[in-house]
């Protein structure tokens, strides 16, 4: 009788482990990789399905090229970029959202363990998308271009929220900005904008943030940060081989 408990215990942790190894391929959710496709839909389909039905497990992208809008993370999911895919900002001012007040390729608000890993990139596709919101500002759509373009993350009161080991390059304004976020770690970040005033990493009335081994080249500020409480950088670099302090 022992036996037989001890044998069905094992499979049921089996099972567990299983289920939360679990990865799901964008291709799955209509995911296209060729470059021209928008995948804004598919993306938040593949993201509000996995933290619906199967919360903690991964939304897997491969090798390619992804256009995308904004998209809304949500909780308990992580989205795993593979080297070689790249996610690619759209052209269009229209297909952009964001959270308070900040523009994104990635928002989230109010979610919760939210992680983005790999080896992939995130590219802002800046020429392209600066042109387009000029153009909607000369034509009184847009009130300032300058503040309203895209950066490639904003998240605004989430927590326990990693990201490591991308590329985050090419962008309009700034690569990521938090604010009122707990918990955050990013690590093994290779940041490159050259655009004028760029801005690396924004954060503002954050608690508890961890940046290590990061790389940051940009046109401005590395790291800012303002209100936050338990902040630190480490190991994190611009080009000329300083440290990052804050």
């Amino acid at each position: 009788m022992k036996t037989i408990k001890i044998l069905i215990s094992l499979a049921i942790i089996c099972q567990s482990v299983s289920v939360s190894a679990k990865q799901y391929y964008g291709s799955v959710f209509g995911i296209r990789s060729d470059g021209e496709t928008i995948n804004t839909g598919s993306l938040q389909k593949a993201i509000d399905y996995i933290s619906t039905e199967s919360p903690g497990d991964t939304l897997t992208i491969w090798v390619g090229r992804y256009l995308t809008g904004s998209v809304q993370l949500k909780s308990n999911v992580t989205i795993m970029l593979n080297e070689g895919a790249i996610i690619v900002g759209v052209t269009s001012a229209y297909d952009y959202e964001n959270v308070n007040g900040n523009s994104a390729i990635f928002l989230a608000e109010g979610q919760e363990n939210i992680k983005i890993t790999g080896k992939g990139v995130i590219e802002g596709n800046s020429r392209n998308v600066a042109e387009q919101y000029k153009a909607q500002e000369e034509k009184g759509y847009i009130k300032s271009a300058e503040t309203a373009k895209p950066s490639l993350i904003a998240m605004d009161k989430c927590k326990n929220v990693s990201v490591n080991g991308i590329m985050l390059q090419d962008f309009c304004k700034n690569a990521q900005v938090y604010t009122n976020c707990s918990n955050v770690s990013l690590d093994s970040l290779i940041i490159t904008g050259t655009n004028a005033n760029n801005k690396g990493l924004i954060f503002k009335n954050n608690s508890d943030v961890k940046i290590s081994d990061c790389y940051i080249q940009t046109s401005g500020t590395p790291i800012e940060s303002s209100d936050n409480k338990n902040i630190s950088a480490s190991r994190t670099i611009t080009p000329d081989g300083s440290e990052v302090k804050l």
